[in-house]
């Protein structure tokens, strides 16, 4: 009975390691979100952008111009960033800016 009792721990002790993993990975993976403002609504801002991020706040702190110093006359501050979930990203996808738009003035 000892066997049987030692190999059930064996298997209680595996599954929770492996649900640990499967959050560990979840945490980590990549993820589609929509990233949007409504307090710079002129000419030459961002409106809003699709962007690969890990996490909202990732996504919160991602510049939809992606190689720009982070602007606030052209976007807004983190705080003021509405973030939305999308989906999951094809599988390569890198993290950042998939798309974004842009009021021309």
């Amino acid at each position: 009975m000892l066997h049987v009792s030692g190999a059930n721990q064996f298997i209680k002790q595996t599954l929770i390691e492996e649900v640990i993993k499967l959050k560990a990975n979840e945490m980590h993976a990549k993820k589609l979100f929509r990233i949007s403002q409504s307090v710079n609504l002129g000419y030459d801002t961002y409106d809003s952008a699709v962007v690969v991020a890990r996490t909202v706040d990732e996504a919160r702190n991602t510049h939809p111009g992606e190689y720009e110093e982070w602007d606030e006359e052209s976007w807004c501050t983190p705080a003021q960033v509405e973030v939305e979930y999308v989906g999951q990203p094809r599988r390569g996808m890198k993290l950042g800016v998939v798309v974004a738009s842009f009021r021309a003035g």
